[in-house]
């Protein structure tokens, strides 16, 4: 699950580095999750709900991606 700390958002100590939910999700678009759990060898390729507009913005407010996808990582 993706946390929110005061030093940022992540997955677990120390890596709750990036500032906003998108910067987390742009760094895990070319960064393995591997180093998260063995099995999760990939990266985040697509939003949850790629098919709608909301998704697909780039400008879209994290609090609105982070409610579209964090119950479903």
């Amino acid at each position: 699950m993706i946390e929110k700390h005061d030093t940022g958002y992540g997955f677990a100590e120390p890596y709750f580095i990036h500032e906003t939910l998108r910067d987390l999700v742009m760094y895990y678009r070319e960064t393995t999750l591997v180093e998260h759990n063995e099995i999760l060898d990939v990266t985040l390729k697509l939003p949850v709900l790629a098919g709608s507009a909301a998704a697909l913005s780039l400008s879209t407010p994290a609090h609105t991606v982070r409610r579209t996808t964090i119950h479903r990582l």
